[in-house]
């Protein structure tokens, strides 16, 4: 009984520590948006969370032995559109320089394929707009967490099984992403997947050799792209105003970056208060998305960014508790990956917001504004609930046993 009890503690803890960063995103994209557009990003916001938890929900009900049955299927659908929003991307770049049409005017003779910011990462069905590759982190999760949970330990450690095979299919879904111009996401990716090797038991020396193969590929990606350079020297001068000369000097953008640190800076401890702050809006483009945590420095202070990282640290320690509770190699990786998944992604926008690392379109999981965003997650957390039933179904059996 004391363990059915931890097993249902753990997972309402689990619960309500999302809810609570749902709250946190809804009441920061009000705020955010109120002004410009009242509640049309709130509304957006609340139909995507309860699909979210529609899905979530649905997941968590899914019989264990068939999400493990259909993983690679799932893993393969999101290839087809991430495959023609590649090839949508690489046809729009030639196509650009032959005839001297922009992208944008080029992607309306390509059906579902929304063409913004210098990338096709979007479609349109219907009103929505997805980003695939979101979704590609759920399906890598749970691929590789099943692969390696079907396995034995003398297969996981050898080159072909543990190591080549899984990383085909992982290098097949970071080079679609990446081609589709998200530097950030392919990160994300590639270190949810090391992750999972890590933890899965893959020998060190194959490891460290795709660790090392993953920093050249990106250095080679920043170097031969002109606006990811861009954004490094940004980042560089990050404490510089931008400069428009036309005598050879850097010009660096940082207008976004500078005010994001501002609007840290004159929250101070406890913030100005919900719908104070005075830099959100058109002063920090994307406010409700990369950047809402400046936001929530700027009204809540030091302590409401603390309060939103605590958030994602419990998220994580519940993970990891909720991995010790399973009886099974898979449902511990999922938990693991999920909980390495999230708190990653949420340092990653933090570091990025308090200007300790470059700009990049990387959103804070469960707050920032976004649909992807928000589903594929909550995809994830129903993969952890799904555990966590499996868990007290299975413990409960072995109590009446």
């Amino acid at each position: 009984m004391k363990k059915l009890l931890e097993i249902r503690l753990t997972s309402t803890f689990f619960t309500l520590n999302v809810i609570l960063l749902l709250l946190l995103g809804i009441l920061a994209i009000y705020s955010t948006t109120y002004a410009a557009s009242e509640n049309e990003f709130l509304y957006r916001q609340l139909t995507w969370i309860l699909l979210g938890l529609f899905s979530a929900a649905a997941l968590s009900m899914v019989p264990p032995r068939i999400l493990s049955k259909y993983s690679k299927l799932i893993l393969l659908l999101v290839f087809i559109p991430l495959t023609y929003l590649t090839v949508a991307s690489v046809s729009i770049g030639i196509l650009s320089k032959l005839t001297g049409m922009t992208g944008s005017s080029l992607a309306r003779y390509m059906p579902m394929v929304v063409y913004s910011k210098g990338a096709a990462r979007w479609l349109r069905l219907g009103a929505m707009t997805i980003q695939p590759s979101e979704f590609g982190k759920f399906a890598i999760i749970l691929f590789l967490c099943t692969y390696y949970g079907m396995r034995d330990t003398m297969k996981i450690e050898s080159l072909k099984e543990g190591f080549l095979i899984p990383l085909c299919y992982s290098a097949v879904l970071l080079v679609l992403i990446f081609l589709g111009k998200s530097m950030s996401n392919t990160i994300i990716t590639a270190t949810i997947v090391f992750s999972i090797m890590f933890l899965a038991g893959v020998r060190m020396k194959y490891l460290a050799f795709s660790a090392f193969l993953g920093i050249i590929l990106v250095i080679l990606g920043i170097s031969l792209s002109s606006y990811r350079r861009q954004r490094i020297i940004n980042y560089i001068y990050k404490d510089q105003q931008v400069k428009t000369s036309t005598t050879g000097e850097i010009k660096a953008d940082n207008h976004q970056l500078l005010r994001s640190i501002c609007a840290l800076g004159s929250g101070g401890l406890t913030g100005m208060g919900l719908g104070k702050g005075r830099l959100k809006n058109s002063r920090i483009p994307e406010s409700q998305t990369d950047f809402i945590f400046a936001v929530i420095g700027e009204e809540f202070g030091f302590l409401g960014i603390l309060f939103g990282l605590g958030l994602y640290l419990a998220f994580t320690l519940l993970a990891f508790k909720i991995s010790r509770q399973c009886p099974n190699r898979q449902g511990a990786l999922i938990t693991m990956a999920v909980g390495i998944y999230i708190l990653f992604q949420a340092l990653y926008n933090l570091c990025v917001v308090c200007g300790l690392g470059p700009t990049t379109g990387v959103t804070a999981p469960l707050v920032s504004y976004g649909g992807s965003s928000i589903i594929s997650v909550m995809m994830c957390v129903g993969l952890v609930l799904n555990i966590c039933r499996s868990n007290y179904a299975d413990t409960l059996e072995n109590a009446i046993e």
